[in-house]
């Protein structure tokens, strides 16, 4: 049977952020557990799925254990490491997870058939931390060889390394605002702020520790660095100077977590406690009490369960106190209150289990299924509804490409066209998608690419697809029509990016020659 086609997952650029109410300071004492499992070994990471119900990848001694949040029941366990896993990553469409293992090495997985579909081999260390890039194209691994390696999923290849790191490379993370902008922290005491584009660093963070945990928050003008005893919040806009530095736990601090929905930054130390930061003000909001050190520590993508790994092996989810219970419990059938009279005629009454057995042939082997109830060890099954498509991805599903990204352009949002535009580039049918149109049907993308290809979210896959409409309409365009106009728009919009960027670098020049002569109060 073949399997459904999924909607194109399309997000929001840009996160919305919520300002926590003064009301919400109470509500962490009604913070519930839903349920827990207990694993041989520590639980070194956790990681929540962006699709719902939010499945939970655990990474605990030699497997990643797939985790149904609602009532902690084990779905799925990917076995195949020959050593500790590590740090295990969903892709933002949830289809594939990714995850690093002390052989050196590191695995992308489909989820849904439990394979291995890539293997990366080229570290010489254990690799500690691993994650898919903003745009689904790439995988970034860290090692204990400290280097920070960028693979191409496609071809598996490694396509460039990062060498500055002195130490372990323990942690990385993407900004939310820019696919280029990359984070690693590392063992040296040092995270180090990277354009891919150029390879180089653009900030260096002094941390007075080991680096465990790094986060770029929402906006991209701010991050965060946990390691040893401190959480320090870093401003990039004045230089990358420390703006808040906290001591929230009474030993070491391990983890954190950022909860977008809650306006929350939430940390995980030795001393079994998990706290709740406003991000704000970076004001305690909360805590969460747990029996054993906390290892690691995640936040579901709608805001609303928490799950937090010990060193014991212990993993618990927790939510607030009106989604404790929500799940449907299976009906329990009472023999002495519910009785079944198809036994009289015969001399006695059938209560309870009394003549159940079922025999082919028989009118009550006939009548079986109206007449069966649910026992205490059934399992409900929910129902599955079919996913609504839009217009664009009906196109998709009967492949027709030229008319999906019509479709696409026509709801006038950049990332629904972008990520149509990524469909196609994947299944190589761009070219044919825009060929056979007139230069009055290209009008609607050329206004598309004017207005938005200088937006970073969006520029990189608009280029691609200005390129695309060159190497096709070149020959065309220059006679006088209809679209000639909106090319020499775009033309002279691509000259001032080309120049602000030059100018953007000559002022970053000079502020890191006057940040360099400041010295600021210890």
């Amino acid at each position: 049977m073949a399997e459904p086609f999924v909607p194109l997952p399309v997000h929001r650029t840009r996160p919305r952020v919520q300002v926590a109410h003064p009301l919400q300071l109470t509500k962490w004492r009604h913070v519930h557990k839903v349920a827990d499992h207990t694993y041989d070994q520590a639980v070194t990471h956790l990681h929540f799925s962006p699709l719902k119900p939010h499945e939970l990848a655990v990474s605990h001694d030699f497997s990643i254990s797939l985790v149904n949040p609602s009532d902690g029941y084990t779905r799925k366990n990917l076995t195949s490491f020959r050593d500790v896993a590590y740090s295990p990553y969903y892709k933002k469409d949830g289809r594939l997870l990714v995850a690093g293992c002390a052989d050196a090495s590191a695995h992308v997985f489909d989820i849904a058939h439990r394979t291995v579909l890539r293997t990366f081999k080229a570290h010489t260390g254990s690799v500690r931390t691993s994650k898919f890039s903003a745009d689904g194209l790439r995988v970034l691994t860290g090692s204990d060889d400290r280097t920070v390696r960028v693979w191409d999923i496609a071809t598996s290849t490694s396509l460039f390394v990062l060498r500055d790191a002195t130490d372990f490379v323990q942690a990385q993370t993407s900004s939310p605002t820019s696919m280029h902008v990359w984070m690693t922290g590392s063992a040296d005491r040092k995270a180090r702020l990277y354009d891919l584009r150029s390879k180089e660093c653009i900030f260096e963070l002094d941390h007075s520790s080991a680096i465990t945990d790094v986060h770029i928050l929402p906006g991209g003008a701010r991050a965060i660095t946990v390691g040893g005893s401190e959480v320090r919040v870093w401003d990039f806009f004045v230089g990358g100077r420390v703006v808040y530095n906290l001591q929230p736990h009474a030993k070491a601090v391990t983890c954190g977590a950022v909860d977008v929905i809650g306006n929350n930054f939430m940390t995980g130390g030795l001393d079994g406690y998990v706290k709740v930061h406003d991000l704000s003000s970076f004001q305690s909001k909360g805590l969460m009490s747990f029996s054993s050190p906390i290892m690691s520590v995640a936040v579901s993508p709608d805001g609303k369960r928490y799950a937090a790994g010990m060193a014991d092996g212990k993993l618990e989810i927790r939510a607030h106190e009106k989604l404790v219970g929500k799940t449907h419990a299976p009906f329990r059938h009472d023999p002495f209150k519910e009785r079944d009279f198809e036994g009289w005629g015969r001399g006695f009454e059938k209560i309870g289990e009394e003549n159940t057995r079922l025999f082919p042939g028989t009118k009550r082997y006939f009548n079986r299924g109206p007449n069966a109830k649910p026992s205490i060890d059934d399992v409900l099954i929910s129902h599955m509804s079919k996913p609504k498509l839009a217009q664009y991805d009906r196109s998709l599903k009967k492949f027709a490409f030229s008319e999906a990204l019509s479709l696409a352009v026509e709801t006038r949002k950049p990332e629904v066209v972008v990520r149509v535009i990524e469909e196609l580039i994947i299944r190589g049918s761009l070219k044919g998608a825009l060929s056979g149109r007139t230069q009055q049907e290209l009008v609607p993308l050329l206004i598309i690419i004017r207005k938005h290809i200088r937006d970073p979210q969006h520029s990189d896959y608009l280029a691609y697809l200005m390129h695309a409409i060159l190497d096709l309409y070149g020959s065309e365009f220059g006679r006088g029509g209809k679209a000639d106009d909106f090319v020499v728009s775009i033309l002279r919009q691509l000259k001032n990016e080309v120049r602000t960027c030059y100018q953007l670098n000559a002022i970053k020049g000079s502020v890191e020659s006057i940040l360099c002569t400041i010295r600021y109060p210890e």
